[in-house]
């Protein structure tokens, strides 16, 4: 309940500064899973595809090799899926080597 309540949070934040037109210069450094996140961090259970949006079907933009860690951003609802033994339809928003994006919730850990 508390990473909703913590995505929910970090959804309403995020919107707020889209509404603001604040965005991060080109020439910005990616964020790294070394960086301090803002929120915290969660570990790949298997190594995994870094997708557009919550979706199997979405682009991957990334890989997130099993055992790394990378910023959480929160967790959303989307399509449901069958990973890591179990079938759900959370994912998780998560930023690996300066690549954002979604992952099943059920492979990750904290």
């Amino acid at each position: 309940m508390i990473r909703n309540r913590i995505a929910t949070a970090a959804a309403v934040a995020a919107l707020a500064v889209a509404s603001i037109g604040l965005t991060a210069p080109a020439n910005a450094a990616p964020v790294k899973a070394s960086a301090k996140c803002s929120l915290d961090t969660v570990k790949a259970k298997e190594t995994l595809r870094i997708r557009k949006s919550p979706k199997k079907s979405s682009p991957a933009v990334a890989l997130f090799p099993k055992g790394k860690v990378g910023c959480y951003w929160g967790d959303i609802e989307g399509q449901k899926y069958k990973r890591c033994g179990k079938t759900y339809d959370m994912w998780t928003e998560v930023t690996y080597r300066g690549n954002r994006g979604y992952v099943p919730q059920t492979c990750t850990s904290w």
